[in-house]
């Protein structure tokens, strides 16, 4: 991601490349395997600088607002992490992909009539296909 920061330096104003900065530094921060007590701390202030820096989008006039999902989900990686412990490297684009496969397959496979049994047995016959 930090690809972006050189791309677009000097082609933006200076708080769009700290924004964008800020917020991929956090995003590194929360997807590591292992992540410390300072590290939590860090990734708030980098959050926080995020938040600072955001609103040059707004003034600038590339965005009306600036609340998007996964940026907002940032905000409460923090306490999650404190309480449950890290991700391990997870992104939350991987979900997408992984709802479609373990839910939205199966269901569609189901009579839809008590589904859960059907869809379980489903999931189990494509691991075992694909262990093979």
């Amino acid at each position: 991601m930090k690809v972006y920061i050189a791309a677009i330096h000097g082609h933006v104003p200076g708080d769009m490349v700290q924004c964008v900065s800020a917020f991929t530094n956090c995003c590194y921060i929360i997807c590591r395997n292992a992540i410390t007590t300072s590290d939590i701390v860090v990734s708030r202030q980098h959050l926080s600088d995020f938040h600072q820096f955001q609103q040059i989008h707004i003034t600038t006039d590339v965005r009306k607002d600036f609340s998007l999902p996964r940026q907002h989900a940032l905000m409460h990686y923090a306490n999650a992490i404190e309480l449950f412990g890290s991700p391990d490297g997870t992104c939350t684009s991987q979900t997408k992909s992984k709802h479609k496969k373990a839910v939205k397959d199966p269901w569609r496979r189901s009579n839809r009539n008590k589904p859960l049994l059907q869809m379980i047995e489903s999931i189990t016959r494509l691991d075992k296909l694909s262990a093979l």
